[in-house]
């Protein structure tokens, strides 16, 4: 996914893809074309923080949230 910050004259290439999706199996990909998944896209670089993926499901008459997250600066996080 090309993208390039503000003010910048190129732009960069790199983007990450995160996905989930709920079933009663397993799946072997959650980015695929299938139904029932979310998708996120994000562009990647330095300056990425989190991303994040979420999804409302119902399960025997009950809503529930589920979602990913990534964070991309937890390496760079003081410990």
């Amino acid at each position: 996914m090309a993208s390039h910050g503000e003010g910048a004259a190129s732009s960069r290439n790199d983007s990450m893809l995160i996905g989930i999706t709920v079933a009663n199996r397993a799946k072997a990909s959650a980015i695929g074309p299938q139904a029932g998944n979310a998708i996120t896209e994000v562009t990647y670089d330095q300056y990425t923080n989190k991303i994040r993926a979420k999804q409302h499901v119902k399960v025997l008459g009950r809503m529930y949230l589920v979602g990913i997250e990534c964070d991309c600066m937890a390496e760079k996080k003081p410990r």
